[in-house]
């Protein structure tokens, strides 16, 4: 028997959901905004804060011209950083590019 699974199997085992990334970050924010979302070195992300600063960053995206279906390029290692930008990119429909040198 082959330990491949096909599409059908993976949707079964994995369904999708139906809301968006941003949408689940907004209501687990809502229920449990100080919770510990995400940790980095030594900082320490709840969802609250995830939300609003990725809020705040894809709002000014948007003052620049960010539009849905744009992308939105970093330059960086892997840090929480990279979250926050892949979050506020969701948030607007846009595309994150992650460039690691």
């Amino acid at each position: 028997m082959s330990s491949e699974l096909s599409p059908a199997d993976v949707l079964a085992s994995y369904p999708p959901h139906a809301e968006t990334i941003p949408a689940l970050l907004a209501s687990r924010a809502a229920v449990l905004p100080e919770k510990a979302a995400l940790e980095f070195e030594s900082r320490i992300w709840s969802y609250g804060a995830l939300d609003e600063v990725s809020t705040l960053l894809a709002c000014a995206a948007a003052r620049r011209g960010v539009n849905k279906g744009d992308r939105i390029a970093l330059v960086s290692v892997n840090t929480d950083l990279s979250v926050i930008v892949f979050l506020a990119a969701a948030k607007l429909g846009a595309l994150f590019v992650p460039l690691n040198p």
